[in-house]
């Protein structure tokens, strides 16, 4: 798998591992999307929330039926996230279409040029709309997912997260 491990370090960090060590806290599956086969569908619509780690999307095996997945699992009423390069993958679903999106600069030019109908932004670190976040990139991604557990358990519970890992 060709994950970046940087990316893949985030979401664990803020939504498996519990370094809040409170009672509720997410539960979580990881998926490799390298290797994504219809089979993972049942088991993805059942989430609340999927993360998109940097990704590759021209290496994902099945490709069209992950997309069609992220569009069910959005109509459905969860929530999509993206860190960093995972944008690509969201904004091939057409749900990014007119909202003004985090990106990092490094993909500006290649994402504005391969998805027209997206207002990428520099500007911001992340974005949220619509229950699909992005963010900047991977730093920003620890910003992104402090902010979702601010949202989901509570902001004391989010501060302590965000001292915990320095990212205050």
């Amino acid at each position: 798998t060709n994950y970046q491990s940087f990316s893949l370090s985030c979401a664990q960090e803020l939504f498996v591992n519990n370094i809040a060590n409170i009672g509720q806290w997410y539960k979580s599956k990881v998926f490799q999307w390298d290797d994504f086969t219809p089979a993972y569908s049942e088991a993805l619509l059942e989430n609340n929330t999927i993360v998109l780690l940097d990704v590759d999307s021209d290496g994902i095996s099945n490709q069209a039926a992950l997309i069609h997945l992220l569009i069910e699992s959005h109509q459905r009423g969860n929530r999509l996230v993206s860190f960093g390069s995972g944008v690509s993958l969201l904004a091939q679903t057409g749900l990014l279409n007119g909202k003004r999106i985090a990106v990092d600069k490094r993909y500006y030019d290649e994402y504005c040029f391969r998805f027209p109908q997206v207002n990428f932004s520099t500007d911001i670190v992340f974005s949220g709309e619509d229950n699909l976040y992005c963010s900047a990139s991977s730093v920003a991604a620890l910003q992104l997912g402090i902010h979702l557990i601010s949202e989901d358990i509570e902001s004391d519970t989010a501060s302590k997260v965000a001292n915990l890992l320095q990212v205050t």
